[in-house]
């Protein structure tokens, strides 16, 4: 008897999936072993990156909150008929200590940020 075949396109995902099973097949033990440590290692480095681009993001939203609250502080300091525009006014004591209460609340999520434990 002949034998029919049958022929399948597959798209890109399903013909991966194939490539894939093929060479799980011809896989040995010790060629297994090899390829699950080395997606291990993707997804450590693929976890890696995450924290860090997550730890950017944290900085950069603290660096944002601090602005703003520098900025607000600066703002109620001025006087009304004063245009913000004039930056040769001195600082008030008030800025100043707004100034350092924000560096300190800085310096605290920093610590925060490397000891998590605090």
């Amino acid at each position: 008897m002949a034998k029919l075949q049958k022929t399948v396109y597959l798209s890109e995902e399903n013909d991966q999936f194939v490539s894939d099973a093929r060479e799980q097949s011809k896989r040995t033990a010790s060629d297994e072993v090899d390829h699950i440590v080395t997606k291990y290692r993707l997804l450590v480095q693929e976890r890696e990156q995450q924290n860090y681009l997550l730890a950017i993001s944290r900085e950069v939203d603290m660096k944002l909150e601090v602005l703003l609250e520098v900025v607000n502080a600066f703002l109620l300091q001025l006087p009304e008929d004063v245009p913000v525009s004039n930056s040769t006014m001195l600082e008030s004591p008030t800025i100043t200590a707004a100034k350092q209460i924000i560096s300190e609340r800085v310096q605290d999520k920093k610590n925060k940020l490397r000891d998590p434990m605090l």
